[in-house]
């Protein structure tokens, strides 16, 4: 059985040999920009993420109305996906959870979630 290739193929940071390079490569970047992000999506878009945000949920209705919905945003960032899902779930048991692997994106989302934690 051949060995999986270790070789990074297509856009990877400078300096970027492998796999776990790019990846703690990536990680530092959007460590770096964690406490920023939410600001410069808002600025960059001229706001129109948030309406992206409220459309894209949207099209998640049907889905949201399952009584056994479960949903996984994953790479969610700062989490708002999974805020835009989680309101237009409203008062549904559907299960939505947000996963990234950066940890300062994640604590960017639990900060803000705090308003909205029962």
């Amino acid at each position: 059985m051949a060995k999986p290739s270790r070789q990074v193929i297509g856009a990877a940071p400078a300096g970027a040999s492998d796999v776990q390079a790019v990846s703690r490569a990536v990680r530092n970047m959007f460590t770096s920009v964690a406490p920023r992000y939410d600001l410069l999506n808002h600025v960059l878009s001229c706001n129109v993420d948030r309406l992206w945000w409220r459309r894209a949920a949207a099209r998640f209705a049907a889905i949201l109305s399952r009584e056994d919905a479960a949903i996984l945003d994953l790479c969610c960032g700062t989490g708002d996906m999974t805020f835009a899902l989680r309101k237009q779930a409203g008062n549904s048991p559907a299960r939505i959870v947000g996963a990234d692997f950066t940890h300062a994106m994640l604590e960017r989302a639990r900060t803000k979630s705090l308003p909205y934690a029962g």
